[in-house]
């Protein structure tokens, strides 16, 4: 669990990163993160039977906590909250209907 904390951070520290070298500080930009798979669709299976849709939830699930205890949070959304499948054409979908300037 320690590493995927310091990858979660990584990821966090990069999209600053983005926003202060590339925008004005106050310019708050919105982050779709394509979380993927889910539901029926469990991705690669590895060791012991982990699904990759059970490791990327809870990796972007840990994204969002640490972005919630940050003083000026980023402006983030999931493209799943749960286990259910979204369908591609949905994920992109709801990054132009949210208007977001990063899909990650």
């Amino acid at each position: 669990m320690k590493k995927v904390l310091k990858n979660v951070s990584f990821v966090i520290l990069v999209l600053k990163m983005c926003f202060i070298f590339g925008q004005e500080s106050s310019a708050q930009k919105r982050i779709i993160i394509d979380v993927g798979h889910g539901g029926k669709d469990s991705g690669a299976i590895g060791i012991k039977g982990i699904q990759e849709k059970d490791v990327v939830l809870s990796i972007a699930n840990a994204i969002l906590k640490l972005n919630n205890e940050m003083k000026k949070p980023l402006d983030i959304y999931l493209t799943r909250y749960s286990d259910t499948l979204i369908s591609l054409s949905d994920r992109t979908k709801l990054a132009k209907a949210l208007k977001a300037e990063l899909f990650v």
